[in-house]
């Protein structure tokens, strides 16, 4: 069974999915997350390059069948407009467009994909995304050095698209708007009528919630980012303190240290919310949508801090829902991590889904100087499945078929009754009156040629291929010497081509010809040329026009995409009219 691997290392989290089977009927075999080292640097680097290998060898997972993601928070999007509507069209032309845009960037620095998302009056409507070859340098760099070789290179954004088209999230919601709420960046994705429409990756992520609380509540960065996602309320049975700014003793207020980290925790979230609102109203008053989103899904680490949902759907006036993608495919999240499983999940499963056929928008990021240097070190999921469904074919067909095989092969080959046996007699006779009567040689001497002819045949199950290719050639050679060969091309009739110009001269009405006279017409399968005398040097134009409107001479034109009808120069003759020859050039069919 084909197996793929989706790899999303993100901020804080390494998440790795294998998937097994085909585009259509798919199953989630294995979901790992884990924490992902901080730092950079080499000594950095090592600990991350080790914990990917450490991973890939604990799941025995195949290193060549990857497909990774990228970081959209490091791409650049922008609307593109274009003037054609064909796929070969603006596959050309992007690069020039997208340098237009990329204020800040070279385009030589970048990798260059799109994604069409409608069609305007005068072309396409385009989404260029622009990812830095440097930062995906360093990430296949590091995979590189865990021994790992992607297959492919998608866009986290563009990854959780195929995952949710895959689980029939769009068939069920056609027109929505999916946050995937990391712990530095957020991707919002606009989708109307199962199309996407829009992407935008912005830098507000739940981070802002823990580094906010970390601060209020000088609490070390673990503690923090627990106390940030601990839903409740306060302990009322906690110590109390006066709460700060109260001035005087006419009415005295206190608050316990429990609640007052919930109100700071609150406050933080409540800011995170109104960023996350402010992008969401910006980004879907731009998309060019044509129906308006009915829910918001989201997914990602950020997306479990308590209350977000209800607080987003409050601002934003539409249903704020969990996308909970392994809840649609079937997989229980083992382990006490399953809520962080389910919301972190997306981007690694449709990177998987990419390597087993599930690709409804192309993005790829190995591409250029990134693209694999030797097409047999990447073995694509989709190919592995085919070749494993043609094997298991093949073995199937070869075991039910063994005893029969035998049997009709001694049927086929052995004695003068088998098929073989009959086949030979065919050619014996007919090659030997082949050998008498076209090449004149006695019935001795043809019969010899004849049994030559037979011995070089072998007498295997290419038997009767053998025989009939002669039969074949000895067929076609008579064709030719009788004249009758259907490989020669017909001769065009001189008498079809004096009509169609006769026809051509009709359509011009005879009052406005004056004298005309055709005073030599010669016609091959070349060309046909003819000498004419009119009497108004004007009236060249109209004869030509004619000629070249002919449909069947236009047909056997030697360019049809010229003029048919060449003519020479006027000369006066004694009577004071006009002659002047004109060419008509023929395709000749018949070298």
């Amino acid at each position: 069974m084909s197996r793929a691997v989706g790899l999303d290392v993100g901020t804080r989290l390494l998440k790795l999915v294998e998937l097994s089977g085909s585009p259509k009927s798919f199953k989630i075999q294995r979901l790992v997350v884990e924490p992902w080292p901080e730092g950079t640097g080499e000594e950095a680097e090592a600990v991350q390059s080790d914990l990917v290998r450490r991973l890939f060898a604990e799941n025995r997972l195949p290193k060549d069948d990857v497909c990774s993601a990228f970081d959209a928070g490091s791409a650049v999007f922008r609307d593109v407009m274009v003037p054609f509507r064909e796929d070969d069209q603006i596959e050309k032309v992007v690069r020039f467009e997208a340098e237009n845009h990329l204020h800040g960037r070279a385009i030589e620095d970048v990798v260059v994909n799109w994604i069409r998302t409608g069609d305007t009056k005068d072309g396409s409507q385009l989404i260029v995304m622009a990812a830095p070859k440097a930062d995906l340098a360093q990430r296949l760099g590091l995979l590189r050095r865990a021994g790992v070789e992607p297959a492919s290179v998608d866009l986290d954004a563009t990854a959780v698209f195929t995952a949710c088209e895959a689980s029939g999230v769009f068939a069920e919601d056609p027109s929505v708007v999916i946050l995937e709420i990391g712990a530095r960046t957020t991707t919002m994705l606009v989708v109307d009528g199962g199309k996407l429409k829009s992407v935008r990756s912005f830098m507000v992520g739940a981070e802002t919630v823990t580094t906010g609380v970390q601060h209020d509540l000088s609490l070390p960065a673990g503690d923090a980012a627990a106390r940030a996602l601990r839903p409740g309320p306060a302990d009322p049975d906690a110590l109390l303190v006066p709460a700060l700014g109260v001035q005087g003793s006419t009415r005295e207020t206190s608050k316990s240290v429990a609640e007052l980290e919930h109100d700071s925790v609150e406050q933080r979230r409540e800011e995170f919310v109104r960023k996350l609102q402010r992008e969401i109203l910006r980004s879907t008053s731009s998309a060019r949508a044509e129906t308006t989103a009915t829910k918001i899904l989201v997914a990602g680490g950020g997306s479990l801090l308590p209350g977000l949902a209800a607080s987003l759907a409050e601002r934003i006036g539409l249903p704020v829902e969990p996308l909970r993608l392994l809840e649609r495919l079937g997989y229980v999240p083992k382990g006490e991590n399953a809520a962080l499983q389910e919301a972190v999940c997306p981007v690694a499963i449709g990177c998987a889904l990419r390597l087993i056929g599930v690709d409804p928008l192309g993005i790829e990021l190995r591409q250029e100087e990134f693209a694999p240097s030797n097409t047999f070190e990447v073995v694509r999921g989709v190919l592995a499945l085919a070749a494993l469904l043609l094997v298991l074919l093949l073995g199937g067909l070869a075991f039910m078929t063994k005893e029969s095989r035998d049997r009709e092969r001694t049927l086929y080959l052995t004695g003068r009754t088998s098929v073989s046996g009959k086949a030979l007699t065919i050619l014996q006779q007919v090659e030997e009156r082949y050998q008498q009567d076209v090449k004149g040689k006695s019935p001795e001497d043809a019969k010899s040629a004849a049994n030559k002819i037979i011995a070089a045949i072998p007498n295997d199950p290419s038997y009767l291929i053998s025989v009939r290719n002669h039969l074949s050639k000895r067929y076609r050679e008579l064709e030719e010497n009788l004249g009758l060969s259907k490989d020669i091309p017909s001769i065009q009739s001189a008498f079809k081509a004096w009509r169609e110009i006769y026809l051509a001269f009709g359509t011009i009405p005879r009052k406005e010809l004056g004298f005309f006279r055709v005073n030599k017409l010669s016609i091959t399968q070349q060309s046909a040329s003819m000498t004419i005398e009119i009497e108004a040097q004007s009236n060249l134009d109209k004869i030509v026009a004619a000629l070249n409107s002919n449909e069947w001479l236009r047909e056997h034109a030697k360019d049809p995409t010229r003029q048919v009808a060449i003519p020479g120069n006027l000369q006066l003759n004694a009577q004071k009219r006009s002659t002047v020859s004109i060419e008509i050039p023929f395709a000749d069919d018949t070298r």
